[in-house]
């Protein structure tokens, strides 16, 4: 609480630490309050893309994390399991596809816990995230598809 406190007050601070501004300027405002009049909008195209993708991948007998029963997921990514993630990440880049893994990196390797989360460490070295977000064309998704399918064929 102390750390958020000393970052939302940055500019009042007689010592000379490097600080972040994390406070939200009227530009920022602006734009989130623009952005939140199209909420519906952006939650109704990231399920339409997660649709295409779940019709067209089942064929693929790709399998995905799915949210607990009764959850309605705003389906912020949309992650794959595959054999190797990082081999099935580079084949789609270099195709043009911006996939990556769910997180750069597991937080226990950044803070020094090595293997100790096993599950942690299966999940991001079997899982992809593709491209998800609301200002994907039609065409960018079949394209997302196409690339999927050929890098596992």
């Amino acid at each position: 609480m102390e750390d958020a406190r000393d970052r939302a007050q940055h500019d009042e601070k007689d010592d000379d630490r490097m600080r972040v501004n994390g406070l939200m300027g009227d530009l920022e405002a602006a734009i989130v309050s623009a952005q939140l009049l199209r909420l519906e909008e952006f939650r109704d195209r990231r399920l339409a893309i997660a649709r295409a993708y779940d019709d067209a991948f089942a064929r693929l007998g790709l399998e995905r994390p799915i949210p607990a029963q009764g959850v309605q997921s705003i389906v912020y990514r949309y992650l794959v399991a595959v054999r190797d993630a990082s081999r099935f990440i580079e084949a789609l880049n270099s195709r043009g596809i911006g996939a990556r893994h769910p997180v750069y990196r597991p937080l226990h390797h950044l803070a020094g816990a090595g293997g100790a989360f096993r599950h942690t460490d299966r999940a991001h070295r079997t899982l992809a995230s593709l491209p998800l977000y609301p200002a994907l064309t039609d065409a960018e998704v079949d394209r997302v598809i196409v690339g999927v399918r050929r890098c596992l064929s």
